[in-house]
């Protein structure tokens, strides 16, 4: 990485585990669209947190899918 660190962010913002970007009721369903623009190669993940894919690349997937780890 030509010595250059990692940032990771959300919404433009840089990771801060101290801050509280948004809250969210319980029991309420979100669609996230995850985008790496980094040269990183890096599966996303949520720790415990499964999603449920509903697109690779702009395209439709039918069928049910759920994943803990995105690549």
């Amino acid at each position: 990485m030509s010595g250059e660190m990692m940032s990771a962010t959300i919404n433009g913002h840089a990771f801060d585990a101290s801050r509280v970007d948004t809250t969210v009721q319980f029991g309420s369903v979100e669609e996230w669209m995850l985008r790496n623009t980094s040269t990183l190669d890096h599966p996303m993940h949520l720790h415990v947190w499964p999603m449920q894919i509903v697109d690779r690349a702009g395209q439709p997937i039918e069928e049910v899918i759920w994943q803990d780890v995105v690549g």
